[in-house]
């Protein structure tokens, strides 16, 4: 998810985003705001006059855009300065960059948060308009990254049969969405495509999400950006993976 976050983000029309835990905490809280307003039948504002919840989480969904490009604002004007973009000669030596030139509109952005596979159910009707990427990943290549997340700060899942269960929830959540909204809204996307045809894929991506095709996406595909194995370096782990009951069932899962 962070590759592809900070690929897509290089799109002069969409953000990338850092991870936005608070998103997916102001679902919940939309949620409960929603069932407190409409406790009471015709005694409670909402449910007096059937108020349609797809309504209340739409208008719920514009107010994060509104935040979400505030905030986009805020973090050109930090990086870049006055002017909001980076310098000529900082292009040259750089590929991550949540804005390349003045003229990016960067009207849509990409949320690549984790989290996010749980809250589908909210996103959803929150913005009508949201395509979602599920990307799948084979699960023995998930275990070796997972117990590398100490390079990125965060903590390392060593145990075998608790990293396949974060996959195995990940994924199994994120192909019900799949099923739940059709393919004109979630769009698979397979991980080994990223290393076999990048700019195939992503240019799929690009028309997936109704956007012009860009050759900047390519740019932070140039360097390894967490603690993310190859394929071929994941690979030395399957051997000891072969007897966990629990792979079985995820590389079920995966086929």
């Amino acid at each position: 998810t962070s590759v592809m976050t900070w690929a897509l983000g290089q799109h002069p029309n969409i953000q990338p985003m850092p991870e936005t835990a608070w998103i997916a905490a102001s679902c919940v809280g939309a949620y409960q705001a929603f069932k407190s307003g409409s406790d009471r039948g015709k005694r409670s504002h909402l449910s007096n006059v059937d108020y349609p919840v797809e309504d209340f989480f739409a208008h719920h969904g514009r107010f994060i855009d509104t935040v979400v490009q505030d905030a986009f604002r805020r973090r050109c004007l930090d990086l870049y300065g006055q002017s909001g973009v980076p310098r000529a000669s900082q292009l040259d030596k750089h590929a991550l960059f949540i804005k390349r030139r003045k003229t990016d509109t960067k009207q849509h952005w990409v949320d690549g948060t984790p989290l996010n596979t749980f809250y589908i159910w909210a996103l959803a009707p929150m913005f009508p308009g949201a395509r979602f990427l599920h990307h799948l990943r084979a699960p023995h290549a998930v275990v070796a990254s997972l117990a590398k997340f100490d390079r990125v700060g965060a903590e390392p899942v060593e145990a075998a049969a608790e990293a396949l269960t974060v996959w195995l929830h990940h994924t199994r959540t994120a192909w019900a969405a799949e099923r739940a909204l059709g393919s004109a809204r979630v769009k698979l996307v397979d991980f080994a495509r990223l290393e076999a045809e990048p700019q195939t894929l992503l240019d799929d991506i690009a028309d997936f999400l109704g956007e012009p095709h860009c050759a900047d996406c390519m740019a932070p595909l140039a360097d390894r950006l967490n603690s993310s194995r190859t394929h071929a370096e994941a690979d030395t782990i399957l051997p000891e993976l072969e007897g966990e009951p629990l792979y079985a069932e995820a590389r079920a899962l995966y086929d």
